[in-house]
């Protein structure tokens, strides 16, 4: 089963302070400047990939 993200809200993790992202989809596309967080994001969004495969061992 694969984690199905419709929304995200992140706060505090790297140079992130508070970021909410709605409306996900199968693919998204993140553009910004550089050193603003892209990679953050998906880090934190792998964080949650972890965690749910942790949970279902």
């Amino acid at each position: 089963m694969r984690l199905k993200l419709q929304r995200i809200e992140i706060e505090n993790y790297g140079n992130l302070q508070k970021v909410s992202l709605k409306n996900l989809r199968q693919l998204n596309i993140l553009i910004s400047p550089n050193n603003s967080g892209k990679t953050h994001i998906l880090q934190a969004i792998n964080k949650l990939k972890e965690i749910d495969i942790k949970t279902k061992e």
